[in-house]
């Protein structure tokens, strides 16, 4: 799942967004890259969640994918593209152990019984996405530095 507002702390498509955009070096490694993501919008998988409140079967399963399978290099350079920089902040690293062969959810049983689709396209997504990093730049960068931490230590930390 990608989109504005999540946990950026993480190492994922939003850390790879944001070092584009600060124009720092993405370093994937070789298995990684070419291992095939499925992305979709937090939007979309929400619209999913009220989807099997309202018309799925208690107890069922049902995933919400976007239909949408890229490689990860192909998203990397994507998001090299769309923050206006070029390939050459790719610096490929030694692959790391235990790496998933794949990132992707059939999505199907939820098109079939639900009647649910994903509302964008991996490239309206992932420009949306984008989008939001680009326009909230201080706020990403405030709780990347661990400033947020400050607050929640004054506002919750005597709990």
């Amino acid at each position: 799942v990608h989109a504005g507002g999540r946990d950026v702390s993480r190492f994922d498509w939003a850390s790879l967004l944001r070092a584009g955009v600060r124009g720092l070096g993405l370093r994937p490694d070789e298995f990684w890259a070419l291992t095939p993501a499925e992305l979709h919008l937090l939007l979309g998988h929400c619209r999913g969640i009220r989807a099997a409140m309202e018309r799925g079967k208690a107890g069922e399963v049902y995933n919400f994918g976007g239909d949408a399978e890229r490689e990860n290099l192909f998203v990397v350079h994507e998001i090299l593209r769309l923050v206006g920089r070029d390939d050459s902040l790719i610096e490929y690293v030694k692959d790391r152990p235990g790496h998933d062969r794949r990132y992707a959810m059939d999505s199907s049983k939820a098109a079939r019984e639900l009647d649910w689709r994903p509302q964008f396209t991996f490239e309206e997504g992932l420009q949306a996405t984008v989008n939001w990093y680009l326009d909230n730049k201080t706020w990403w960068e405030r709780v990347r530095s661990g400033a947020y931490q400050e607050y929640y230590e004054t506002q919750y930390g005597q709990r």
